[in-house]
């Protein structure tokens, strides 16, 4: 995955700039993410997993996902999708009314 920095990853995720920036230093120094000055801006940073993110992200994989199967355990496969659907849909509804709304790549 590769990015324009820390504001773009901050409007990406729905976190506001300071808090990333400060995330983002600490994954590049556990050597996760690269970070670069970008070739068509040199105000802007570019963001890359290193190798040893993307075995960390796939070490992790299976217990994201045991979890997210236990929190929905009460449901059926397609209760859980239909909740899933709708929680999306609250979220992308009340965006606006977040501190740090979350922006899209097509958004400025």
């Amino acid at each position: 995955m590769k990015t324009r920095g820390s504001t773009r990853l901050a409007g990406l995720i729905a976190y506001d700039r300071t808090t990333i920036m400060g995330v983002v230093d600490r994954l590049v120094q556990k050597r996760l993410v690269n970070r670069a000055i970008s070739g068509t801006d040199r105000r802007a940073r570019q963001l890359s997993v290193t190798e040893d993110g993307r075995m960390l992200l796939q070490a992790i994989e299976p217990a994201v996902l045991q979890a997210q199967k236990l929190m929905l355990s009460g449901l059926d496969a397609g209760e859980a999708e239909t909740f899933l659907a709708l929680l999306k849909k609250a979220t992308r509804g009340a965006n606006d009314l977040s501190r740090a709304p979350m922006k899209t790549g097509t958004e400025g």
